[in-house]
């Protein structure tokens, strides 16, 4: 009977309110002195909202300083306060939040929906980049059949009015991305060229139809599109399909790929069963924490049985059992190289590398990135099960907690009070972990190559520093989302008026290597497609492995 008032009662929460809403901290606004004072009760709700999040970032993020000035964040703030006097849309009130946010160049900072006008219609094409005259080019990689394959790969010189640089550009001002790979990437995967509405509000001169001026290798050529549903379209492309590296919709996936030597593993997610569980304390409220565990139990099942679901990545159960399973055929088969595949993962708990670096250096006295809260008051309502762990350990040291405005490394705090131990391995062997690897632990010796890109995100490119800076395996690819040292961590605040919802980082990374790039992660073998090798191999990157590395 209890089972049953407890779903009932989760059913009416989920059908008042969205998922997200129910369950995550970020769902009521966090309170802030600002709203108080006589300068923000004068000014109206969208204003009042930006000048909320602004100070919000000025107590919360940390090292933002080292990006701005406080003369140029005083500036930035009466801009977007000033851009905001009414009239003013919904619309152009996510725009200057976007400019806000953007300014600092962080993943995890950010508006949590898009930032762009929802769009009824599209143009019939995709733009791709690739090297190009000493620098990045955008050429066609997809579009509408009706205008005949011959326009593939074909640079775009001009949009409209605008050229592609100068557009290109403009859209990279209003991302959140940290890099200029990952900005590309950005626009390349949400469309933004064949985005009508976006395009309008970026000066591109639509009224009548859109003429795209390109380079072909027949000669110049200009190519005009209409606007349409995007489900109408028959997008068509020359390239080949990839085969066992096609992206997957599983969290971790493998295949022996026995004629070529090699076993592959797609790695798309960083947490299983016992990681999203245990994660719960951080990221839900303690009320509701009960109804989130039976709602993902019941999640996890229906992933089992090969059910759809919008939370659960399927074959994302048991991390350490499908380790098992890949090293035994590994070593069974005699496949001497294992190609980890991280470009399709967005994160996750960087607590997942711990079984993964286990199983692969067993004996690696590995050194950890460095993980500090800037303690703020919105980091301590978003992130309490850390901030009891520091107050636990200042208590054993007989400290007082910091003050706000300090970074504070909590894991050397616990260690110190001799409440964790020093050893990256020990939650491995801790059968109380959502880690803990149990035993018998595979033993592989073989070279092991992890594929890397843009879309390698947040916990991932955590498990590449880490292999990068403790010599596990080799990187292969392009830069990964974003720095291996800097702002980081999603905290989740819901806006007093608009109730836009945003993230703030409140957590700061030192990556292992001191002496090693703070704003780059370089791969071992730098390997990026051509616009000619992208459209005409299936998995440039993968062949290039396959051709160089494997069986050497």
């Amino acid at each position: 009977m209890k089972k049953v008032f407890t779903l009932l009662l989760f059913g009416l929460l989920l059908s008042s309110c969205s998922f997200e809403q129910v369950l995550l901290k970020g769902a009521k606004p966090v309170s802030h002195p600002v709203t108080q004072t006589p300068a923000y009760k004068a000014l109206n709700p969208y204003q009042q909202d930006y000048l909320f999040a602004a100070r919000l970032i000025r107590e919360s993020y940390p090292d933002w300083e080292s990006i701005l000035s406080p003369a140029a964040f005083d500036a930035l703030e009466q801009a977007g306060i000033a851009a905001l006097a009414l009239p003013c849309s919904p619309q152009e009130f996510r725009w200057e939040l976007q400019r806000l946010l953007a300014t600092f160049r962080n993943d995890h900072t950010r508006q949590l929906k898009s930032w762009y006008p929802k769009e009824p219609l599209f143009y019939p094409y995709q733009l791709n980049y690739a090297p190009r005259n000493e620098g990045y080019g955008w050429y066609i990689e997809r579009i509408d059949s009706i205008y005949g394959a011959s326009w593939i790969g074909c640079w775009v010189d001009q949009i409209g009015n605008r050229c592609l640089d100068s557009l290109s550009a403009a859209f990279g001002e209003m991302t959140a991305r940290e890099h200029e790979y990952g900005i590309r990437d950005d626009l390349y995967r949400r469309w933004l060229f064949s985005r009508p509405r976006l395009l309008a509000r970026m000066d591109v001169d639509t009224a009548q139809g859109l003429s795209l001026e390109c380079s072909c290798p027949d000669g110049p050529r200009q190519l005009r599109v209409a606007p349409g549903p995007s489900k109408s379209f028959n997008l068509q492309s020359q390239k080949p399909r990839r085969s066992h590296s096609k992206p997957r919709q599983d969290g971790f996936w493998y295949q022996a790929i026995e004629d070529k030597g090699y076993g592959y593993f797609q790695f798309n997610g960083m947490f299983d069963r016992e990681v999203v569980m245990d994660g719960l304390k951080t990221y839900v409220r303690a009320p509701i924490r009960p109804l989130a565990r039976l709602f993902l139990r019941r999640e996890y099942r229906r992933a089992l049985k090969g059910k759809s679901t919008r939370w659960i990545r399927p074959n994302a159960e048991d991390f350490d059992a499908f380790l098992q399973e890949v090293f035994t055929d590994l070593n069974a088969k005699n496949l001497r190289t294992l190609v980890i595949d991280l470009r399709n993962n967005g994160g996750g708990d960087l607590e997942m590398a711990r079984p993964l670096l286990y199983a692969l250096a067993p004996q690696a006295a590995v050194r950890p990135i460095q993980d500090y809260i800037y303690l703020s008051p919105l980091s301590m309502s978003q992130f309490q099960e850390e901030w009891k762990a520091l107050d636990r350990a200042c208590q054993k040291l007989n400290q007082s907690l910091p003050a706000d405005g300090t970074l504070v490394n909590v894991d050397s705090l616990e260690i110190a009070a001799g409440l964790e131990q020093a050893d990256f391995f020990a939650p491995v062997m801790d059968p109380r972990s959502p880690v803990y690897f149990r035993p018998p632990v595979p033993e592989y010796d073989g070279q092991v190559i992890f594929l890397v890109g843009p879309q390698t995100g947040s916990a991932a490119a955590g498990l590449a520093t880490l292999v990068k800076d403790n010599g596990i395996g080799q990187l292969v690819g392009t830069v990964v989302s974003e720095r291996p040292e800097g702002a980081t961590a999603v905290s989740r605040v819901n806006l007093p008026n608009s109730k836009e919802e945003i993230s703030i980082s409140v957590w700061y990374k030192k990556r292992p290597a001191p002496e090693a790039p703070k704003d780059v992660l370089l791969p071992d073998h730098w390997v990026e497609a051509d616009k000619d090798s992208y459209l005409n191999t299936a998995d440039p990157v993968l062949n290039w492995v396959e051709m160089h590395l494997i069986g050497r």
